[in-house]
């Protein structure tokens, strides 16, 4: 029975060391860049991560707004980055699709 329960444990403690990522196979920063060690809840200004490092870097007030809003799903890579994805198109696409 001893034995049983030191297998148990020793799974226990191998599946977590190797257990993925909530956030896809593809994301390749540590935790820390995002998280801190008091919990999993972000925290603004403490996270050190740049997303310059990404296809959409932010700028002008993307700066401010919280990551939520954009990545709706824990795979970021699965993020929309078409302004129209968050952003009313005023114009009807009678300009296009390119904002900038």
């Amino acid at each position: 029975m001893r034995n049983l329960s030191s297998l148990i444990v020793f799974l226990a403690i191998s599946f977590r060391l190797f257990a993925q990522s909530p956030h896809g196979d593809e994301l390749q920063i540590s935790c820390e860049d995002c998280h801190n060690p008091k919990g999993w809840k972000l925290e603004k200004g403490a996270y050190t991560f740049n997303h310059a490092v990404t296809k959409f870097n932010l700028e002008g007030q993307h700066q401010d707004v919280d990551c939520k809003m954009c990545h709706k799903v824990l795979i970021f890579s699965k993020a929309e980055s078409e302004c129209v994805s968050c952003h009313t198109d005023m114009h009807y696409q009678t300009v296009g699709l390119d904002c900038a």
